[in-house]
């Protein structure tokens, strides 16, 4: 699978890993696309539950670049808090 573009519409769409500049996480609608740019690679294709996902509104990769906190467009705002492997960025 592969997802073709991207809904950044700000640059709280998009996050670069602080630990490893090769993995960037960009949002596609309610998807959050991690990227290795070193690769040219799509990775992984993260989601919420299924019926209950929103589009993504921000972003953002914690300093230890070891989670991935994703905002949702949504009248009560969600944050999704998302732990982020090393192995990502070897697949």
């Amino acid at each position: 699978e592969r997802v073709i573009g991207t809904t950044s519409l700000h640059n709280t769409n998009v996050s670069i890993c602080p630990t490893s500049t090769d993995l960037i996480a960009y949002a596609a609608g309610s998807v959050v696309v991690l990227y290795n740019s070193r690769t040219n690679k799509q990775l992984r294709f993260l989601t919420g539950p299924k019926g209950k996902q929103k589009p993504i509104a921000c972003l953002c990769f914690s300093p230890n670049g070891k989670y991935l906190a994703a905002g949702e467009v949504r009248l009560l705002s969600l944050l999704r808090s998302l732990r982020i492997r090393k192995n990502y960025l070897t697949k």
